[in-house]
């Protein structure tokens, strides 16, 4: 084995993706003890109301993305002779046209999943749902959900954990990659038929990476993705006017 083949299985290792994701949930965990303990201290709100508001989650889990980057940088340029982008395989497009094409993927994706979710019989009552408090909030979801989150969720799942798992074979690589990434969603969306939907589209955004070789296709499929989702319950909410309408 080579040096550099060395430094890339330590730097890629399922050891490293679970240090990832225990920094993610520490950092989360912390973040969010944090700010509920001011809130409850310095405006007396209840922890019900707390446990449900979006902007401790939101930024609990922006703190928490923000440790793991960080994390991740350190551990690729310790680990590997590149620079970071290069180091977990972040080629982007360099036509303009590839770029849209990767992103209206993500259309036909988000539609047939929605029309999937529309036939089977999926959860009622979604964990998610309860941080649909109000415009301000379901706006504030929505930039986060085709911003940070398909970001972060790319660089761990398609950068650090599929390579992790791809030396075990490139089919373990791809199911592996995509069961997990179903398993998280799953129990934001309430498990039960959630879960093979998430692992469908956690599969096509695996197999991008598989196929092109680089994390930012399927990122860029995560974004058309998420964005296609919030633009039909924008529809279907009157503008997030009527969020009651998600729980009928």
């Amino acid at each position: 084995m080579s040096d550099g083949e060395a430094q890339q299985q330590r730097a890629f290792s399922l050891g490293v993706v679970l240090l990832l994701a225990v920094v993610f949930l520490v950092a989360d965990f912390i973040a969010s003890v944090v700010y509920v303990s001011y809130r409850l201290h310095v405006y007396h709100e209840s922890m019900d109301k707390l446990t449900t508001d979006p902007a401790i989650l939101l930024s609990g889990e922006a703190i928490a993305y923000l440790f793991t980057f960080l994390t991740m940088f350190m551990l690729v340029k310790h680990g590997l002779p590149e620079p970071f982008w290069r180091g977990v395989q972040w080629m982007w497009p360099s036509r303009p046209a590839v770029v849209a094409g990767f992103l209206a993927l993500g259309v036909p994706l988000a539609l047939g999943i929605t029309s999937l979710e529309s036939i089977l019989p999926m959860p009622s009552h979604a964990p998610f749902q309860k941080m649909f408090t109000g415009a301000a909030a379901a706006y504030g979801i929505g930039i986060f959900a085709v911003t940070v989150a398909p970001l972060m969720e790319e660089l761990f799942f398609r950068g650090f954990m599929y390579p992790a798992l791809r030396r075990y074979g490139t089919l373990i690589g791809v199911t592996g990659t995509s069961l997990a990434f179903a398993l998280l969603h799953g129990a934001q969306y309430g498990w039960g038929w959630s879960v093979a939907l998430m692992f469908a589209v956690g599969l096509v955004l695996t197999v991008a990476r598989a196929w092109t070789g680089s994390v930012a296709p399927g990122f860029l499929i995560h974004v058309g993705y998420n964005l296609t989702l919030f633009f039909l319950l924008f529809l279907a909410t009157d503008h997030f006017q009527h969020l009651e309408r998600l729980t009928q």
